[in-house]
């Protein structure tokens, strides 16, 4: 990608930061960790990740996967984030029903 850009702009690349989006908020936070609130060793999951983790999860507190298949999609921590709430929480309203 750089080499492409270079070949584009009249002026020198070298050190500039270029890549996705994904990639370059990436770097950001792993300059910054302590900023946002992050452990050094912060893991970002791919989609694969998520699921498995989400099952290790499930199935630590005891909860069939199977009964709640909503919860094996990755957008399913979407509304539980956007309303403040913690894993914890997300896992207790699963259980009961209740938040």
């Amino acid at each position: 990608m750089l080499t492409r850009l270079s070949a584009l702009l009249p002026i020198n690349t070298r050190g500039m930061w270029v890549g996705t989006f994904h990639g370059l908020c990436n770097r950001l936070l792993r300059a910054h960790h302590r900023d946002a609130g992050l452990p050094q060793t912060f893991q970002i999951l791919d989609t694969a990740d998520q699921l498995s983790a989400i099952k290790r999860l499930l199935k630590a507190a005891g909860i069939d996967d199977d009964k709640f298949p909503r919860a094996m999609s990755s957008g399913s921590s979407t509304v539980p984030k956007s309303r403040g709430c913690g894993p914890m929480m997300s896992m207790r309203t699963m259980r009961t029903g209740v938040a």
